[in-house]
């Protein structure tokens, strides 16, 4: 199938025009590149961008992530095309995304997992499951969004993790997801998170995971309360309150299959989270 670049963006117009001129230099083919640009500030001038194979769609408002990637999927099934999702924040590589787009063209696969260097510089997955696990980046998923029920997925909207409801309907097994060994780039820790923390991290995971479940609960509950536990980190750099805390703790004592040392580890991470 032919493929589009989907990028959904939002107030990083520098970093936009970069990566896509870098993905205009590097595709010789007839990958198409699709960019929602989420009414940000200093949008770019569409002269500045027009090219073969690229548009730019300037929304009158910031319909939020969850919409732009839904508007992309949309696109992507109306033209029979197999859809690779990229941020506008992240590094490529430039060497590897030929070889990336050609074995993307020529997998049967419905969902194909592409790899990228970690925020920790660790890079290569161990299997399908650990796969599965990382395509909570978005930069991971390529879909062929043919059989995909858009109106029932837009029932998730606000959760900002909606990627994992579209993999999660359009699979049975992790075994159905196609690996791609190959570096896309690495991706870089927003600190400055866009999304909401207690909506994206405790709430949207948690439902975008139970939507057609492909894991069994205790592993599902397990990754649930690692996600949330790893986004105490981005507390700091928001304004919270009370309350917040007051979320994190009730949702850390009323996991029921959470080993106690791991409860424990959460507390303390959650106490003293201004300083770790």
């Amino acid at each position: 199938m032919d493929l589009i670049i989907g990028i959904p963006s939002y107030n990083r117009p520098k970093k936009l025009r970069k990566l896509i001129k870098k993905l205009q230099e590097i595709i010789i083919d007839n990958t198409e590149i699709l960019v929602i640009e989420n009414h940000s500030k200093n949008m770019l001038k569409e002269k500045g961008i027009k090219q073969k194979n690229t548009k730019y769609i300037k929304k009158k408002s910031n319909q939020g992530f969850d919409n732009s990637v839904i508007e992309l999927l949309t696109y992507a099934k109306r033209n029979k095309k197999k859809i690779w999702f990229i941020c506008d924040d992240d590094e490529l590589y430039p060497k590897n995304i030929l070889p990336i787009i050609e074995k993307i063209k020529k997998s049967t696969g419905i969902v194909d997992y592409v790899d990228w260097v970690r925020t920790n510089n660790k890079y290569g997955i161990k299997n399908k499951f650990d796969a599965y696990i990382r395509m909570s980046f978005l930069p991971s998923i390529v879909v062929n969004p043919e059989k995909l029920k858009l109106k029932n997925i837009k029932q998730l909207i606000s959760c900002n993790y909606i990627q994992i409801a579209i993999i999660n309907s359009l699979i049975d097994d992790v075994n159905d997801i196609n690996l791609i060994n190959i570096q896309a780039g690495q991706q870089k820790r927003n600190t400055n998170t866009r999304f909401p923390i207690i909506d994206t991290f405790i709430d949207g995971y948690r439902e975008c995971l139970k939507y057609e479940q492909v894991l069994d609960d205790k592993i599902l509950e397990l990754l649930i309360f690692e996600r949330v536990y790893a986004s105490i980190n981005y507390i700091k750099y928001e304004n919270f309150s009370l309350n917040v805390i007051k979320k994190y703790l009730f949702f850390c004592l009323s996991q029921k299959n959470i080993k106690f040392f791991l409860k424990l580890k959460f507390l303390i991470k959650l106490i003293f989270f201004k300083w770790i």
